[in-house]
């Protein structure tokens, strides 16, 4: 883990840099021409970068996502780096990322355009995890139509984990996700505060396309009377962690 922009710098000369597999940059004002230098001395063998919260902006994440030296990568955090909707979509149409299996993008302003660009994009084959938390000025870029677009489009065939926290899904966009054969194969599913009542809640538990859930969020949503539903021992029966706590 590295907190220095200056430190980084000097690592990114050193023979030693040349065989990191993985590396987490923490909390540290990179900004966007670091960034830059960074991209072009990743290792080739990186299997993870984490670079949460480093203020990249998005002028860092289209040098990061224009880099062949990112292609080995199978786990990329760019969370709360003040990426926009061009960066999003840089992220989005890169030919260099096809080898993720983690993606982390939380508490970045993407808006309309940026979020609908990464759920239409075709380049994630192999994406397992992707984790996409809003919060404050963030949620309130995203309206109810655009979240449900954005879980119709959403095309990652081998996706496992979903964690959307706050993207304000509602009726229209819980409906989406309940209806998305896309998404049948999720394990994991974090849908903590998105703005959805009970009967909603209960087309999610009854959704046949999400019966291979083992765990399942739905915290700070008006859901808690759906558990009823669990009654039936044929909904859920692989759940093994539920959340409906509010507050």
């Amino acid at each position: 883990t590295i907190y220095s922009p200056n430190v980084l710098d000097f690592l990114c000369e050193t023979d030693a840099f040349s065989h990191l597999t993985s590396l987490s940059v923490a909390r540290i004002n990179l900004g966007s021409e670091s960034t830059q230098r960074f991209a072009n001395h990743v290792p080739f063998d990186l299997r993870e970068l984490n670079l949460w919260y480093c203020r990249i902006g998005t002028e860092g994440a289209q040098s990061l996502a224009s880099s062949k030296r990112m292609s080995s990568l199978r786990s990329l955090i760019l969370g709360t780096n003040r990426i926009d909707a061009e960066g999003a979509k840089a992220i989005a149409d890169s030919e260099h990322l096809r080898e993720l299996r983690h993606l982390n993008l939380s508490y970045n302003p993407f808006g309309k355009e940026g979020l609908l660009a990464l759920g239409e994009s075709a380049k994630w084959p192999k994406l397992r995890e992707l984790h996409f938390a809003l919060l404050g000025r963030e949620k309130a870029q995203h309206q109810e139509e655009t979240s449900e677009s954005f879980i119709r489009s959403l095309n990652a065939p081998k996706l496992r984990t979903l964690k959307i926290p706050g993207m304000p899904l509602k009726k229209a966009g819980a409906t989406a996700l309940a209806s998305s054969q896309n998404l049948s194969d999720l394990r994991i599913l974090d849908l903590r505060e998105i703005g959805i009542l009970v009967n909603s809640s209960r087309e999610l538990l009854r959704s046949p396309n999400l019966q291979q859930l083992v765990s399942l969020e739905l915290g700070d949503n008006y859901a808690g009377a759906a558990v009823e539903e669990l009654i039936d021992a044929r909904v859920m029966p692989n759940l093994r962690y539920l959340d409906v706590r509010r507050g």
